[in-house]
């Protein structure tokens, strides 16, 4: 689901499963590893058999052993170690869901990743690692109403855990919220998460709010973050060849950063669509009017649509049109 909310981000919801969960971590299966040589019923005889095999688990088919094991036991009539059984299952369900979820291609596997995070919640409802992925992918597949609600759990149960804040601001974003998007984002920093896509993110919510300045500043730190994210360069350049304000327009400066933008991604329509606004920025009309008409080119391309490609064809008009006139009274670049 793209939405597009800020001139040059075409926004997708881009969180991520918290993979590599360790068995100590789960509630009730530390325990169960300390209490293998006591006696035990059925069903913890079938546990103990399904934790043997967590050491070396790392395929789907490794999971789907221990969590019919699991299952199994569960099943049995003797509920006496049913926490155990149910802590490794859920650990075994949501290490299966990781693996699901690393196909993101393959949208039977989204799917069944969701169902395996959703059993994971259903057997360990209070693990907030749980919950992350299962938020995670609710909102992968657009779900987002119950993906904040998994999130608001995880900060419940986790409230100094960066990401969750950084999760409820993309949702926020994704649901136009922006002040609240902005006010995530920068828990999430406050929190440890600082690096260039926060700072670029808040940015994009800052520049939503008409926050030119606060925009400019996190593009420019997360610039200095990631000298290599040409979208926070693209951004920046935006607002500078673009704000009405003295004290923010800086044309020049602009072209350089939207030229190293289109560097960095030289068959970007968005960065040479910039490239171009910042080159009419300075005067330079007739690199402007080649540069929209390359960005026309790489749009239709890239089957962009035709809304994108008229904007730029009008964009295109009022350089050659300005080159012209420039021309016309020698000052034509």
């Amino acid at each position: 689901m793209r939405i597009a909310l800020h001139p040059f981000r075409s926004w997708v919801v881009v969180l991520a499963v918290i993979c590599g969960c360790v068995l100590s971590a789960i509630g009730g299966v530390s325990a169960f590893a300390q209490d293998q040589g006591q006696a035990g019923g059925q069903a913890l005889s079938i546990f103990r058999q399904a934790y043997a095999l967590t050491g070396n688990a790392r395929t789907i088919e490794d999971f789907d052993r221990i969590i019919t094991m699991c299952e199994q036991g569960l099943n049995d009539d003797d509920d006496t170690d049913e926490d155990y059984g149910r802590s490794l299952a859920a650990w075994a369900y949501n290490k299966r869901g990781e693996l699901f979820a690393g196909q993101a291609e393959d949208a039977e596997a989204k799917a069944a990743a969701l169902a395996d995070f959703d059993k994971a919640v259903t057997l360990a409802p209070n693990s907030w690692r749980f919950l992350h992925n299962r938020g995670v992918s609710l909102a992968g597949a657009g779900r987002f109403e119950e993906a904040v609600a998994d999130v608001e759990k995880v900060i419940e149960l986790q409230p100094q855990f960066a990401k969750g804040y950084f999760n409820r601001a993309e949702l926020h974003f994704a649901a136009g919220e922006m002040e609240q998007a902005v006010d995530a984002y920068t828990r999430a920093i406050d929190l440890g998460r600082n690096d260039a896509e926060a700072y670029a993110n808040r940015g994009d919510a800052n520049a939503a709010l008409g926050r030119s300045q606060q925009a400019l500043r996190d593009y420019q730190r997360a610039i200095s973050l990631q000298t290599n994210m040409a979208r926070a360069y693209q951004a920046a350049a935006w607002i500078l060849a673009s704000a009405t304000e003295a004290n923010l327009r800086n044309p020049r400066e602009a072209l350089r950063l939207a030229t190293t933008a289109a560097q960095l991604r030289p068959d970007d329509f968005q960065a040479i669509d910039i490239l171009a606004l910042c080159q009419a920025a300075t005067g330079a009309y007739a690199q402007a009017a080649a540069s929209e008409q390359r960005a026309i080119d790489l749009a239709q391309a890239a089957e962009a649509g035709e809304d994108v490609v008229n904007e730029f064809q009008e964009r295109l008009q009022q350089y050659e049109s300005r080159m012209n006139a420039a021309q016309q009274t020698g000052g034509g670049r």
